[in-house]
């Protein structure tokens, strides 16, 4: 008999004390007899099947009177392939000849990789690296590079890749690399790991949706430097010293970004504003922002985090630690910015001047309000590879008091909690090691506020007999010139300036 049936949708539920309870996914309606819907399904839970028919069975032969109807279904596990091809340069089209299946005796063909429910195996048979051509739309549940490769693409390539995500493998011998010439289409939350000491870029866009974790497990890089817009959060919780770097274009999709790992770096680049709009948080390690994030939410840093770079972002609330620049630099904010209690502020110098605000020391740009919520601490470095630092320079023989200081932070709006900011008092050392309290014993740095910005000042070798009437003096000019704060000021002693 020759039957063709009108919505019928096979539907696959979780089962609970009430029944079916959640309904995870259903067929499209489809004629003639057949229905199939392929899908991973968690351990460890009670699923049901059921058919739903809500139109007809029509009978193409006019003549059956009655008849039964049976169900049946195939329940396997995914299969994993190897590309595995003589030569280092092929092309993937979904034809069979260039896969096999691996162990011996996994089940299944070659030609179901176009399922997109399988696991693909980037390995050749030569030692140096190859390049694979994606040809058109392409599937797979996940894709793992064994050997250094390069996959580049024609004919609008593209990737469906699946929830088991993307790794490159611990014995790699060179870098592996998407070409911005594939796309990524994402389906599902996954993770894309580097355990290799060599890098992992993927250059193309990448859409879709699901939630994606980043690993440098090892001393290699993952690097993203296409579009990235996919739905959902991206993470970077790597348990290696290995950078994660988002060199791209991040798109409004992106709903949120998480810097979780204690040893591998986050970097943000980029010249243009990103699009995404979404929170970032810093729970431990270094977020290093060097791109326009300014169109972004809130950054939060926690007290184990730190921020650091000389991109701009919008608001920021930091309990951890800041280090504006990259040794150093200048950090810009649109909006607002807030120290919480027990934050710390890390400050470089590396010239004898007080000149080069973001070249010869850090700066921070505030185009909204500045406000320490509770205790700060600006902690000051002198001696850094590429510093010139010394308390022998005559540099260091001249005061800098109030704006004539260093302007560390240039705010737009209003400044407040000013007193709960404090510098670190240590034994600082300049560039050749010399350490402050043996060249400048009497000398000190300070605090000013002037108007809403906040300097960094310095008092010369004050005389003790004098020392009382130069504080006065100091203070008769900061009511002439409108600052605060002077006389603020720590030595390197570790004793705070009376």
């Amino acid at each position: 008999n020759n039957l063709s049936f009108a919505d019928l949708n096979l539907e696959v539920w979780e089962v609970g004390n009430d029944g079916f309870t959640t309904l995870l996914g259903r067929s499209a309606t489809v004629y003639n007899n057949a229905e199939f819907l392929r899908m991973d399904l968690s351990a460890g839970r009670t699923y049901g099947i059921r058919v739903k028919f809500d139109s007809m069975v029509f009978d193409e032969t006019g003549d059956v009177m009655s008849e039964s109807y049976g169900l049946s279904w195939l329940a396997s596990g995914y299969d994993t392939f190897y590309w595995n091809p003589s030569g280092t340069n092929r092309v993937w089209d979904g034809l069979v000849q260039n896969w096999t299946a691996a162990p011996p005796g996994v089940s299944g063909n070659a030609s179901a990789v176009t399922s997109g429910l399988d696991q693909l195996v980037w390995s050749a048979s030569t030692n140096g690296p190859f390049t694979v051509t994606i040809e058109g739309a392409q599937l797979a549940r996940s894709m793992t590079f064994n050997n250094s490769a390069t996959l580049t693409g024609s004919n609008s390539a593209s990737i469906y890749l699946r929830s088991g995500g993307l790794t490159a493998g611990e014995g790699m011998s060179g870098n592996s690399r998407i070409a911005g010439s594939v796309a990524l289409l994402l389906s599902g939350s996954q993770t894309w790991r580097n355990d290799s000491a060599f890098d992992l870029s993927v250059e193309g866009a990448v859409n879709g949706s699901g939630d994606v974790t980043l690993q440098a497990n090892s001393s290699g890089f993952v690097i993203l430097g296409g579009g990235l817009n996919a739905d959902g959060l991206l993470i970077n919780a790597g348990t290696g010293d290995g950078e994660v770097t988002l060199a791209g274009f991040i798109g409004s999709g992106v709903k949120g970004i998480t810097q979780a790992s204690a040893t591998s770096k986050l970097v943000i680049a980029g010249s243009s504003p990103h699009a995404y709009a979404g929170l970032t948080r810093v729970n431990e390690g270094e977020l290093v922002v060097n791109g326009d994030l300014s169109l972004g939410g809130n950054t939060a840093i926690a007290s184990d985090g730190v921020l650091s770079g000389s991109g701009t972002l919008s608001t920021a609330t930091i309990a951890g630690t800041h280090r504006p620049g990259n040794s150093p630099g200048l950090q810009t904010f649109t909006g607002n910015l807030s120290y919480e209690t027990a934050a710390v502020v890390v400050w470089e110098l590396v010239a004898n001047s007080s000149a080069g605000r973001g070249a010869n020391y850090d700066g921070v740009d505030i185009g909204g309000g500045l406000a320490f919520l509770g205790s700060t601490s600006l902690q000051l470095v002198f001696k850094l590879p590429e510093s010139g630092v010394s308390w022998s320079d005559p540099f260091w023989n001249t005061d800098r008091q109030g704006s004539l200081g260093w302007l560390v932070f240039n705010v737009t709006g209003e400044t407040s909690g000013f007193s709960n900011l404090n510098i670190l008092t240590e034994d600082w050392v300049d560039s050749a090691g010399q350490a402050f309290s043996l060249r400048r014993s009497q000398s000190s740095f300070g605090l000013a506020k002037v108007g809403s910005d906040v300097y960094l000042t310095y008092t010369a070798v004050p005389e003790p007999k004098v020392y009382y009437l130069l504080v006065a003096g100091i203070a008769l000019l900061a009511l002439r010139n409108g600052f605060s704060g002077a006389g603020r000021g720590c030595r390197g002693s570790g004793r705070r300036g009376s």
